[in-house]
């Protein structure tokens, strides 16, 4: 039986609608920084690995799906929230659960954005308190859901990564290590996602009460027009982009 790292995240619930029902594999899920320093303990066998941490798999490493978690533009789940317009914006807190969703954001700053910002990693939730005044704050996940109301700016970093590029992103990708998964199971694996990728309607059915923040309809349209879940041209030429990118920040 194969060990399986997942993120706990409502953007992978089409791959669990199909995952959940093979009984090759155990799944495991916990926040995108963790599941990185797992996989590469040798904690799973497969990982949604954030892409950042390509620049540390090598050769060892390859991907195995068709299948990854990504935006054509907006992503609605990763964004820098602020009190002020981003002239304005002097310090910036970095999550603590993701180091992809951070260095995107080094990465922006640093290429496009030019801002020089203080950058601070954040310890824990309470970080959100103190996005104040000209102090703003990279926020991930689920709780993304909560703050669209809260501060007056939000700036989308999947969407400022396309204003600058043209290309998509990608924040997370399936990998094992090389030689691991014979062919047969890559195939079935592969399957399995595409149940859940093709059939957003069922998975709002089987998991839309789930969320306590957004309704069937809001969960529908998050997972059918912000997330991409097809690792296609455009995106392969993105992940390298980024790993280039983050060779020079």
């Amino acid at each position: 039986m194969y060990k399986v790292g997942i993120v706990s995240y409502t953007n992978v619930l089409p791959f669990l609608y199909g995952l959940e029902r093979l009984d090759s594999i155990k799944l495991y899920d916990e926040y995108p920084s963790l599941l990185s320093k797992h996989f590469f303990s040798g904690r799973y066998d497969i990982a949604l690995l954030p892409v950042g941490a390509l620049e540390r798999a090598g050769e060892d490493i390859e991907i195995v799906a068709d299948y990854c978690i990504g935006a054509e533009k907006r992503v609605d789940s990763v964004c820098l929230y602020s009190e002020v317009p981003l002239s304005d914006v002097r310090d910036v807190l970095l999550d603590f659960q993701s180091a992809t969703s951070v260095r995107l954001m080094r990465v922006l700053d640093h290429f496009f954005l030019k801002k020089d910002f203080n950058f601070w990693d954040a310890k824990g939730n309470e970080y959100l308190n103190e996005i104040k005044g000209k102090t703003a704050g990279v926020v991930i996940g689920d709780r993304t859901f909560a703050l669209n109301s809260r501060f007056a700016y939000r700036y989308d970093l999947a969407e400022l990564w396309h204003k600058y590029t043209g290309l998509p992103f990608v924040f997370a990708l399936w990998v094992a290590p090389k030689g691991l998964l014979p062919l047969s199971f890559k195939r079935m694996f592969n399957h399995a996602l595409a149940e859940g990728v093709y059939n957003i309607p069922g998975v709002v059915n089987r998991y839309g009460r789930v969320s306590h923040v957004l309704s069937g309809e809001e969960l529908r349209n998050y997972l059918q027009n912000s997330i991409s879940y097809n690792l296609g041209h455009d995106k392969r030429v993105a992940v390298n982009l980024f790993l280039e990118l983050l060779k020079q920040v």
